[in-house]
């Protein structure tokens, strides 16, 4: 403590063992001044001084991802349309319109019992068929997009080929 410095006072206050330096103020309250360091405890310091410096690292590091994740977010999404889908016994034909320029990959992805089938689109109109699938059964057409959480489902149509007795 300073000379010209008056104490503060403590209305109560516990000595934490001796751990603590104190005085008595002017007034004959007890007063803080420091921690002294405790000898016989040298290696909880080190623990505990241990303990903050890797409080502090991983701090940092899950500061740094959560900043490296905001500048790496995804761009927004593609906005597509299904313009026309359509069936026969053995294929699924579609109609997809994109902008014309597109940033990242954009796929047109059948699911089927044990089936997946991804054909790569373009910016503008893209047509396609998909070929040599079983008749009478369903599928689920989507378009999704590429991203950096993997892809984006941005349509989803479930469709049925037709028959196999069925005319088309």
């Amino acid at each position: 403590m300073f000379e010209n410095e008056t104490p503060k006072n403590f209305d109560s206050f516990s000595n934490r063992g001796n751990d603590l330096k104190t005085t008595n103020d002017f007034t004959g309250n007890e007063v803080a001044l420091e921690y002294a360091p405790d000898p016989d405890n040298d290696a909880a310091a080190k623990r505990a001084g241990v303990r903050k410096a890797v409080a502090a690292v991983v701090t940092s590091v899950a500061g740094i991802v959560l900043l490296s994740t905001g500048f790496m977010a995804s761009p927004k999404a593609v906005s597509a349309s299904l313009e026309n889908i359509w069936t026969s016994k053995s294929e699924i034909g579609f109609t997809v319109e994109l902008p014309d320029s597109i940033e990242r990959e954009v796929s047109v992805v059948i699911y089927g019992d044990s089936l997946k089938r991804r054909m790569k689109l373009s910016g503008g109109e893209n047509t396609g068929v998909f070929e040599n699938l079983r008749g009478g059964e369903v599928y689920t057409v989507t378009v999704e997009e590429e991203s950096i959480f993997g892809p984006q489902k941005l349509l989803e149509r479930r469709v049925r080929t037709k028959d196999i007795e069925s005319e088309e």
